[in-house]
Parts: structure tokens; sequence; C-alpha cells
């Protein structure tokens, strides 16, 4: 079987919506893809609906990359199939939000105070989908935008 289990949506820090993911899977001849994106599941309901429209054989996999910190390094996890109305999955994906929120803020803060960078917070939350998980490439671009950098991979 081919397929890829770790895709990104722009429900996180991938650049493609979840209807573009599937038709790229199914472009590439991609039997069975998961979208795995950072502390949240929002593309799955998203990609399984469209591939309702779909006349093709794709098999799709709920994952999630969630991000955790162990002995001070940070490590992501990959889950599949989690049961996402779980009382004890949504407060994790909740505690998730507020700290990338928190960790978004304070990062412009710095910026603001070490680099003289100004960037508002809303500014880079509008860079991802309603609901979607703030990650670094949205605050590089956000610094980019703002004059701070040439381009995003020097941010």
């Amino acid at each position: 079987m081919k397929g890829d289990f770790h895709i990104h949506t722009y429900f996180s820090d991938g650049v493609f919506s979840p209807e573009k993911i599937v038709d790229l899977a199914l472009d590439a001849g991609l039997q069975a893809i998961s979208l795995t994106d950072h502390d949240n599941v929002l593309s799955y309901n998203a990609a399984k609906e469209y591939l309702k429209t779909k006349d093709v054989e794709l098999k799709l996999i709920q994952g999630i990359e969630v991000n955790t910190l162990y002995k001070d390094y940070e490590v992501h996890i990959l889950g599949y199939f989690p049961d996402v109305n779980k009382s004890d999955f949504k407060n994790l994906l909740k505690v998730q939000q507020q700290a990338r929120i928190k960790q978004t803020k304070e990062i412009l803060h710095l910026l603001a105070k070490k680099e003289g960078i100004k960037i508002a917070f809303e500014d880079v939350k509008n860079m991802v989908a309603e609901g979607g998980s703030i990650g670094r490439p949205h605050i590089a671009k956000a610094i980019t935008n703002a004059g701070g950098t040439s381009n995003v991979m020097e941010a």
C-alpha cells in the first residue's frame, strides 16, 4: 500500500487545504493518507467530506501530531485514530492551543523588545485557518512581512 501518514495542512504549519491534500494524494497515486496537524484534528472532517464528492478509493486515517517536552527537549508525537470525543483528548487540545498562543505572544514581545520588530498577534493568527495551530513558520512569515528579514528561511 502506498501512503503518507504524516501530512500537515493549513490548519497547522502546512501550506495546503485538506481538500488540496486529497487531490495531491490522488494525483500521486497514494492509497492512504493521514492528516497529522499539530495539536488539532480539524482537517480530517474537511478532507472526509471532500472525499465523499470523489469517486475514488483513498483511505483517510485521522491523526494528530502533539508537541510536548521530554527532559527539556521538544518531542513531536504522532497519534492515529484518536478518540476525538473523549473529554481528556478535548482538554489536551485546549491546553496545547493555549500554550501555542502564550508562546507566540512571548516571542512577539521579545521580537519587539530585543529586535525592534513589532508584529501584532492578530497578524500571525490571521495566517492560520480558523481554529488551527499557530507555529514557528507563521511567526517567521510575519517577521519577513514586517521587514525584519528578507525571507522566511532567514527568519
